[in-house]
């Protein structure tokens, strides 16, 4: 009777050490898998009616983050209509910086799509972008990516073409 008493206790020491060693299992991968604080997706607008000027290499821009005004409109111009949502989209460059990806001139209609804007542990912003052909023109066009984003998000950009 005794053996068995015994017997008993060593299989609950047993499976009460077992219970520990999981939980603490649990808890370091709970640790693990917590947001680094300041990572993750990040909000932006989308800058609509603007062009690449004629001085500017389509496909190879200066810089892909624009810090000032005058350094955004030494590569882009404004492309105003008559309608209200002909007018260029405000940016205040004191709050927020941009953002622009340019692709070769092309007679397709494209246009460059953002899949997401990310900040990962190293505090880079990485734009993950898509082209999105259509048909054929009879002209030639620069398509262009202009995104605003916060300067509370600010970080060195990656960008990356998505496949």
């Amino acid at each position: 009777m005794r053996t068995f008493i015994g017997c008993i206790f060593a299989l609950c020491f047993i499976v009460s050490c077992q219970h520990r060693e999981n939980q603490q299992k649990t808890e370091n991968t709970k640790m693990q898998n917590v947001a680094v604080p300041g990572t993750g997706p990040v909000a932006y607008d989308i800058a609509a009616n603007y062009f690449l000027k004629n001085t500017v290499t389509p496909g190879q821009l200066p810089q892909t983050k624009f810090e000032t005004q005058e350094d955004f409109e030494a590569v882009f111009g404004m492309a105003t209509t008559m309608d209200e949502a002909g007018k260029p989209t405000a940016i205040d460059f004191e709050s927020h910086f941009v953002i622009a990806v340019s692709t070769e001139k092309t007679n397709v209609a494209t246009e460059i799509q953002p899949s997401s804007l990310e900040k990962d542990a190293s505090g880079q912003l990485i734009l993950t972008y898509r082209l999105v052909r259509g048909e054929e023109m009879s002209h030639t066009i620069a398509p262009i990516l202009i995104l605003i984003v916060d300067k509370a998000d600010d970080g060195t950009v990656v960008i990356k073409t998505e496949s």
